[in-house]
């Protein structure tokens, strides 16, 4: 279909360029938990068939016009479209597939990198220079470029299943909201959002921090945004109107700032003394909150109490929000993607309380989903197939 997959595949490589092979020889691979997603990836080709590299596929917006693109670190994509459709037939498949790329402004390449160290700590290096040379194309103009292993590592997930009582829980959800004033209802759909948005991207910290803007946005809106006249007003962690809160609140500042002692010894002890006790900071706010709202609920302790690897849910959403995470480190990004779940059913469980409050029927969907069951089998691909045939539903 492209000249690409005529020429003779690099030495090592499982496929020729922009190919897609169903894999040989059928052997179970043991997925290795302490390893990252693409260096399983890596090993599990190299056991099955013998790869002398990680094979992968980069899909971007940018349109690069070399058939070969020589990167740092031993990097090589390969365009899987058409260059210069001047000359071909409109009957061509590959023509056809390259359109559609170029009206999707998303374009696919074949990767490989070359591996001849398989020590895992080689294997991981390998990969980081995939993560950090892609990285840089971001510093040129608006680039946008992501690259997944071609042979997932024998993974998929069971799919889910919704029961009538979930299909009720709609229902009566609709209810609830159309009995609540235009301002609670923004906010409680604003939280709504972000949940479901996070469903609907594929970076792992972008997700976790939309799970916990979930959490975060209607429980800032009910402590410090929702009327008097709010039906979620009950569940403030302090029950004063908004306007008697403002003026404890400065009242405060102005005691603490009018003390000699303090603002002559130093200034800035006053002024970190007068946030720090007059002022809640969003910690403090959502934790008041939360103990109105979590009712001794074990879920909500993943929030402040509960670690994992040292860390709870909130000192993981600091650490990226605040650009303390290595965005590159596919080893930190695993480490936030192994608290997805916990999120994820923490905000869930959050607006269903909030709910619930509201209604008296106890809303069904309160019956959570189990988690996805990950099972490990043998795959079994289609058959030869130019990528820019097997990824375009990717588009």
């Amino acid at each position: 279909m492209n000249s690409n997959t005529t020429s003779a595949a690099p030495r090592g490589k499982y496929n020729r360029w922009c190919e897609k092979r169903p894999l040989e020889r059928r052997q179970w691979y043991r997925y290795n938990s302490d390893l990252t997603y693409s260096a399983n990836a890596a090993f599990f080709l190299h056991e099955t068939v013998g790869c002398e590299g990680l094979e992968f596929v980069v899909f971007s917006n940018a349109q690069i016009e070399e058939p070969i693109i020589e990167l740092p670190g031993n990097i090589t994509l390969i365009p899987c479209f058409i260059l210069d459709l001047e000359g071909t037939s409109i009957n061509d498949e590959l023509s056809l597939l390259t359109e559609i790329q170029m009206g999707q402004s998303r374009y696919i390449y074949d990767g490989w990198v070359p591996i001849s160290d398989w020590r895992i700590e080689a294997v991981n290096e390998a990969i980081e220079k995939i993560d950090q040379v892609l990285s840089l194309f971001s510093l040129l103009v608006d680039i946008s470029i992501t690259w997944e292993p071609k042979y997932p590592p024998t993974t998929f997930c069971k799919g889910l299943g919704l029961t009538c009582q979930h299909v009720h829980a709609i229902k009566v959800l609709k209810c609830i909201t159309e009995s609540l004033n235009e301002d609670d209802s923004t906010a409680l759909f604003k939280s709504i959002a972000w949940l479901s948005q996070s469903f609907k991207l594929s970076e792992t910290t972008a997700k976790f921090l939309f799970c916990f803007l979930a959490i975060e946005s209607l429980a800032t809106y009910i402590e410090i945004y929702a009327k008097d006249n709010s039906i979620f007003k009950p569940l403030r962690s302090f029950q004063i109107s908004e306007e008697e809160y403002n003026k404890q609140r400065d009242d405060c500042i102005r005691a603490i700032l009018d003390l000699k002692q303090y603002w002559d010894k130093c200034p800035m002890n006053a002024i970190q003394r007068a946030n720090s006790e007059c002022v809640k900071g969003t910690r403090q706010r959502l934790e008041n909150h939360m103990e109105i709202i979590s009712a001794e609920d074990p879920l909500f302790d993943l929030l402040f109490k509960t670690k994992v690897d040292g860390k709870t849910l909130y000192h993981l959403r600091n650490k990226i929000a605040h650009g303390g995470m290595n965005a590159l480190s596919q080893k930190e990004r695993e480490r936030v993607s192994a608290r997805l779940w916990d999120v994820e059913r923490l905000a869930r469980r959050y607006i269903h309380k909030v709910l619930e409050f509201i209604e008296s029927e106890r809303i069904c969907l309160s019956i959570e989903l189990p988690k996805p069951d990950i099972s490990w089998h043998d795959l079994e691909y289609r058959g030869d197939f130019h990528m820019a045939k097997e990824y375009r539903d990717h588009l």
